[in-house]
């Protein structure tokens, strides 16, 4: 039940899907995403599809633990790093109001 974790490919795989979920959410507050540039949105939407790709890929070449795990995994990254660049976004929103006084 378990033996993807001592696969390889499985964990190339898993750090694969971690990275582009940290640059998928990362760059969705960027300015370039926001104000809808048609390359931003044509880069971000292309690792959103790949890592969709990525994890269909360990669902079916692994197991649905595998998936899971994977899925967990995904979502504790996207809540860290939501949260980084939400204190980020705040930082930056702060430090502009203070000047501003």
């Amino acid at each position: 039940m378990f033996e993807f974790l001592t696969n390889i490919f499985y964990w190339l795989f898993l750090g694969a899907i971690l990275i582009f979920t940290y640059t998928i959410t990362h760059n969705a507050f960027s300015k370039e995403i926001l104000s809808k540039q048609p390359n931003a949105l044509l880069w971000n939407n292309s690792f959103i599809i790949l890592n969709v790709i990525l994890l269909i890929i360990v669902f079916v070449w692994f197991s649905w633990v595998a998936g899971i795990s994977t899925l967990i995994l995904a979502v504790i990254v996207v809540g860290i790093t939501g949260r980084k660049t939400d204190k980020m976004i705040m930082k930056k929103y702060i430090d502009r109001r203070k000047l501003n006084k």
